[in-house]
């Protein structure tokens, strides 16, 4: 497809949509090709690029009709809407058949005589992705297209002309295009039925983030192919915003039911939470904005960046082991689960000394962890924070507004959670304290969340990093027996050179390539080595476990992982044997 249609297609999507209902249609169908022929277009990198992304750019540049797309994470999924997908109007003796798809509004005259047909739409409550670190960010806005934006800008004024003529052509709606949220917000207010002399009580929405210092804002996203996205996957929506915030024909349930909280969730106005009409979309997996296609280990020699970022975690740790330990747990990821091992999961409990300065050296990790992670989640709790209703752990079903209300462990996978223990103190849990040690326990030892819908519980499985920092063997991984307990200690000199961007741009898509490989696998002579070896350990030791031999063998296809190699070898085992033996020591003084 040359060039100028590329650019017609991306500027006017619905009305490239229409020509292809007016093409495709049989009775009936309720797509139309436009899936596909977006899929296609949307291939190329280079294309992607054109579309606006809403996380980076400023709303007063889009025009209305043209596509967008926005990075983001299915937080929850309202309810499923129906509404009127075509229509046959008939103006004046001439009869057309009009596609409601991708719009809540039927802006042109449907004239005496008109019949619709229903379609249904899966909708979602989306929120900024938790934890994205500053360097994806300012990625995201470099690779911003010079050319979206200056399309963009080109059509503002010619935009804003547009919306002028639709306020004067429909007066009795309310057109409010991309206002300023930090203004709309002011002027959301909700009639209180029951306050006294018709007073009106104001209502600030609640945008739901799971960790609430997020920067950004949500969206609701209307989905038209696929209704079966997942709790906390990350997508990219391709799509167009609507224009209007009209009460929908119909939902499940009846809106003269919904209660004014039930409303304000599922409806709010678009000044304050927009709305997305998605064409299509793009699983970004743990959304990483390095792309593969930017992934040539051709010219990144894979054992020079990790020299590099066991260096550049040394300078910062002051300890060696730990650096390497580090590493393998970004690296890591679960592949597998049998029975009680989540296989592949590496947890790392560090223990600092008791004259370092509560909540320092969690800093400097999350500092050190985010340079390179693209999602990042400082945790640090108190009893007096677990004891708080205000925080909230864990996502629970809210009836009344018929919302699931998010919590702090509601993450996407591949989030580096850091939870600092250094200011626990001793003392008693209430109910609701419990209930959040629980399932920060219950998150470490099984990589699980549960969500509480009230009635029943459901477990959602994960793959978080998790590094929990204490001053003595952490409370909360005190009952797992896999995890990786490093007492800290200074066995490093800080002389290393500082590490230039340009190698911070490596290791990042060092890690990216290194957390794409597929886990590694021990051949034969291997597996006959490590069942000798673990035989000799259990007679030198009897405490030793099934388990340990699980942490060894996870340690050791860490660090080949770490090495780009897709076999474990016998130095790999061995060093493993020997980071562990030092490991092992160090808590044994």
């Amino acid at each position: 497809m040359d060039e100028a249609k590329t650019d017609e297609i991306l500027a006017a999507p619905i009305k490239h949509i229409q020509a292809l209902f007016s093409t495709n249609w049989v009775p009936g169908d309720t797509h139309w090709g436009e899936k596909h022929v977006f899929d296609q277009l949307l291939s190329d990198p280079t294309v992607r690029s054109k579309v606006p992304l809403l996380n980076t750019t400023d709303k007063d540049t889009i025009k209305p009709t043209q596509l967008v797309r926005i990075r983001c994470m299915i937080q929850d999924r309202l309810n499923t809407e129906y509404f009127p997908g075509l229509w046959k109007t008939t103006i004046n003796g001439e009869t057309n058949w009009k596609i409601g798809k991708y719009s809540d509004n039927m802006l042109e005259d449907i004239g005496d005589d008109h019949q619709e047909i229903f379609f249904d739409r899966a909708c979602y409550y989306c929120v900024p992705i938790p934890g994205e670190t500053d360097w994806v960010k300012e990625k995201l806005i470099n690779d911003t297209s010079s050319a979206s934006i200056d399309m963009a800008v080109q059509e503002l004024q010619h935009t804003r002309r547009g919306v002028k003529r639709m306020r004067d052509d429909h007066d009795h709606e309310t057109v409010q295009p991309f206002n300023n949220i930090e203004e709309n917000l002011k002027k959301v207010k909700i009639d209180d039925p029951s306050a006294a002399n018709s007073t009106t009580k104001s209502k600030v929405i609640d945008f739901n983030f799971p960790i609430p210092e997020t920067e950004g804002q949500p969206i609701i996203v209307k989905v038209y192919d696929c209704d079966d996205m997942k709790f906390n996957e990350v997508i990219e929506f391709y799509g167009v915003l609507e224009q209007y915030s009209p009460e929908p024909i119909y939902t499940e349930g009846n809106l003269m039911w919904m209660s004014e909280e039930e409303m304000l969730v599922h409806h709010p106005p678009s000044s304050v939470i927009s709305r997305l009409h998605a064409i299509t979309h793009i699983n970004l997996g743990e959304g990483n904005p390095i792309g593969i296609h930017e992934v040539s280990m051709e010219d990144v020699n894979l054992l020079e960046c990790r020299m590099n970022i066991i260096q550049d975690l040394t300078s910062l740790t002051h300890d060696a082991l730990l650096s390497e330990y580090l590493l393998c747990a970004m690296v890591s990821k679960v592949y597998s689960r049998v029975n009680a091992f989540t296989l592949g999961y590496f947890p790392v409990n560090i223990q600092v000394p008791h004259e370092f300065d509560k909540g320092s050296f969690g800093k400097v990790i999350e500092m050190a962890l985010s340079r390179y992670l693209p999602k990042s989640v400082f945790i640090d709790v108190t009893l007096e924070k677990f004891n708080n209703e205000d925080f909230k752990l864990v996502p629970v079903q809210n009836h009344d507004s018929n919302r699931l209300q998010s919590g702090r462990l509601q993450l996407s996978n591949g989030t580096c959670v850091i939870i600092d223990e250094t200011y626990l103190s001793s003392g008693t849990l209430n109910e609701h304290g419990l209930r959040n040690i629980s399932a920060l326990k219950y998150l470490c030892n099984f990589q699980k969340v549960t969500f509480d819908y009230g009635f029943h519980q459901i477990d959602f499985n994960t793959d978080y990093i998790m590094i929990i920092i204490s001053a003595s063997k952490s409370v909360i991984l005190r009952e797992n027996p896999a995890c990786y307990n490093i007492k800290l200690e200074n066995d490093a000199d800080n002389d290393f050179l500082p590490i230039s961007p340009e190698l911070h741009k490596n290791i990042r898509k060092y890690i990216m390539y290194i957390r794409n490989m597929s886990p590694s696998e021990l051949d034969g002579e291997l597996a006959e080595l490590v069942q000798d070896d673990f035989v000799n350990m259990r007679k030198a030791n009897s405490d030793m476990q099934i388990g340990d031999l699980n942490m060894f063998l996870t340690l050791s296809r860490l660090l080949s992982i770490s090495e780009g190699c897709q076999n474990t070898t016998k130095e790999h085992w061995e060093r493993a044997k020997q980071l562990e033996g030092i490991r092992i020591e160090r808590l044994s003084i």
